[in-house]
């Protein structure tokens, strides 16, 4: 028997496939497929399939099941493009003006991988070296209200792709995607690797808010004259006084072409623990040093997306995964997309994540030593829940989905026979 706890978590997941037969977006066998995929990788946390199927403890033998799970991952590589649309259009709703959405590029590595498909060169954000793997593109939220970092979209692309043209497109393109669904609706927070000319472009046509991270080697206009950014960084005065450090700003324009020149505002930080300036870019001509202020904290919130990025690697170790086709990294992406929108229903319930955080504890961990991003915690509560139970993939089973029958009872018989009689 389920308890009752375990009941819930199980409910969620289906809940969640059968929201994608609603919309038409999968038909019913795809539905059982992903239940009992998202949660073999919640309990195994892995996405290795062997494991999953191991613990199905199906009636036959464990190479039919993992031949059968194989197969329904490399026939579903669109998960991954129905998991992007179900995720953001159940969590549109979130996002406000001052929302901070990060944009952020990953990677997945496979350090001795040859043989999977598309497989490229990609620089490996956690050893800073260059590894066979595939480009990420992600964007997160940040809620200052809750405190909660939560994924949004997930792009994965491959250089040695034929369909592949530039990293530029590829950002575009889920990008475009984002703001189809949401608008201009949140403050875009990046790091230096989108300073260039075609992105701040893009940003500044569409007309989004954002506070971008600079490299020292671009020219900006102040009063009539071409300065480089990090001299005129330099000479901003650092008048105003935040609790980590001291800040200033100036009016300038950017050049993007020799006659098109734009607002915007150059922001120069020094943290108390760093002795270099940090250079920002913000749109427009911004006169409030409390909007400055809280541009500038934006940025540090934006390594939430960081922790979006190990949490799918360490969470699920989806870089430890064996599968080698192209199409099904794409569907084991989808799932964990998935997965996460299960975890994030959870903790909407007070009640329900109160119950798998107490499951998550261990007796050794002392309060320091937990981990500080939720997701793990309930990944760790669920897990604990699920090891053991046998009824958690009886949805597969034949007579699971027979309707039952009533017992005939006394007063059944009676009323039948007083129909007869008249």
């Amino acid at each position: 028997m389920l308890s009752e706890t375990t009941q819930k978590v199980k409910r969620k997941i289906i809940n969640v496939s059968n929201a994608l037969i609603k919309k038409k977006k999968i038909d019913r066998p795809t539905a059982k497929f992903i239940s009992e995929a998202v949660i073999g990788m919640i309990l195994t946390k892995s996405c290795n399939l062997t494991k999953i199927s191991d613990e199905m403890k199906e009636d036959i033998e464990i190479k039919y099941t993992l031949k059968r799970i194989q197969r329904n991952v490399r026939k579903n590589g669109k998960l991954l493009s129905i998991a992007n649309e179900y995720l953001i259009g159940s969590n549109k709703s979130r996002i406000k003006d001052k929302t901070i959405i990060a944009l952020d590029g990953g990677d997945i590595t496979h350090l001795y991988g040859k043989k999977f498909e598309k497989i490229a060169k990609v620089r490996d954000g956690s050893s800073k070296t260059i590894r066979n793997g595939y480009h990420l593109n992600q964007i997160s939220c940040y809620d200052a209200e809750t405190r909660e970092t939560f994924p949004l979209l997930l792009n994965i692309y491959s250089t040695e792709d034929e369909e592949f043209k530039s990293s530029n497109k590829e950002t575009f393109k889920i990008l475009e995607q984002y703001l189809s669904v949401v608008g201009n609706k949140g403050l875009w927070v990046m790091d230096r690797g989108y300073d260039g000319g075609i992105v701040l472009k893009y940003f500044l046509d569409k007309g989004l808010k954002f506070t971008l991270r600079m490299r020292k080697n671009r020219d900006l206009y102040y009063k009539g004259k071409r300065i480089n950014i990090e001299e005129l960084s330099e000479s901003i005065n650092l008048r105003y006084k935040s609790e980590k450090g001291r800040y200033g700003y100036l009016r300038c324009y950017l050049p993007l072409s020799k006659n098109d020149k734009r607002e915007v505002t150059l922001v120069s930080y020094r943290g108390k623990r760093n002795k270099e300036r940090m250079i920002f870019l913000c749109e427009g001509h911004i006169r409030s040093k409390r909007e400055i202020l809280e541009r500038i904290e934006s940025y540090f919130h934006r390594w939430g997306v960081e922790e979006c990025y190990r949490f799918e690697k360490q969470g699920f170790q989806i870089e430890k995964s064996q599968v080698i086709k192209f199409e099904g990294i794409k569907c084991l992406l989808g799932l964990i997309l998935l997965a996460w929108q299960v975890l994030l229903q959870i903790s909407k319930d007070e009640a329900l994540k109160t119950e798998i955080m107490y499951a998550a504890k261990r007796e050794k961990n002392k309060l320091k030593d937990l981990p500080k991003f939720l997701y793990y915690r309930l990944l760790d509560g669920i897990s604990n829940l699920f090891k053991g139970v046998r009824m958690l993939f009886a949805f597969r089973k034949s007579w699971y989905n027979k309707p039952k029958l009533k017992p005939k009872g006394f007063f059944d018989d009676y009323h039948e026979g007083e129909l007869n009689a008249a």
